[in-house]
């Protein structure tokens, strides 16, 4: 049995959003992945500032959808579910602008522009938190400006599995009394 893959991974909506935040911010602005450990502040902070993605959510939005694919010429037959999903993301914005960069983010995000940046990725986005004042305090004891909120994307990933299944059967009828008598 052929090994079972998802169409769209964690990894590939991670590139997106990194994608997309690096189109809005402004140069020097550093985007990373949250969850990792023994990581230091960028050296720009806090002048350019940073941006923290984590991934705080994925939640199911409907009921699996289910197609069947019987190409005859290849042989091959497939069951494909496909589920939809509100995958939300907590974005840290840090630094002297934190402020005016996360209500950019705020705005832009659910922007025809964000849409249309998206689209070519598989997903779309639902909707954005207001942004949230949430300071930090450094390695230094000294609080630091950051911006919190929680962002919403959609997107529909699909698994494809192999089936088997027909598409026409033969029937023929049989007199049970005399094939089956009873003894």
């Amino acid at each position: 049995m052929a090994a079972i893959q998802i169409s769209q991974t964690d990894e590939q909506i991670h590139i997106a959003l990194w994608d997309w935040l690096t189109s809005v911010s402004p140069a020097g602005v550093e985007i990373f992945k949250g969850d990792d450990n023994r990581v230091p502040q960028p050296g720009n902070y806090p002048d350019l500032g940073f941006i923290v993605m984590q991934k705080v959510g994925n939640t199911k939005l409907s009921t699996n959808e289910t197609s069947y694919t019987d190409d005859q010429i290849n042989s091959i037959e497939d069951e494909t579910q496909q589920q939809f999903y509100d995958y939300s993301f907590q974005l840290d914005v840090c630094g002297i602008n934190s402020s005016d960069l996360s209500r950019i983010i705020s705005i832009l995000f659910r922007s025809d522009a964000g849409c249309r940046f998206f689209e070519p990725y598989g997903i779309q986005p639902l909707y954005s938190d207001d942004p949230k004042y949430s300071s930090i305090v450094n390695g230094e004891d000294q609080y630091e400006q950051r911006w919190t909120m929680t962002i919403h994307l959609q997107f529909n990933p699909t698994v494809s599995m192999p089936s088997e299944f027909s598409d026409e059967a033969m029937v023929a009828t049989i007199n049970v009394d005399a094939t089956y008598p009873l003894v």
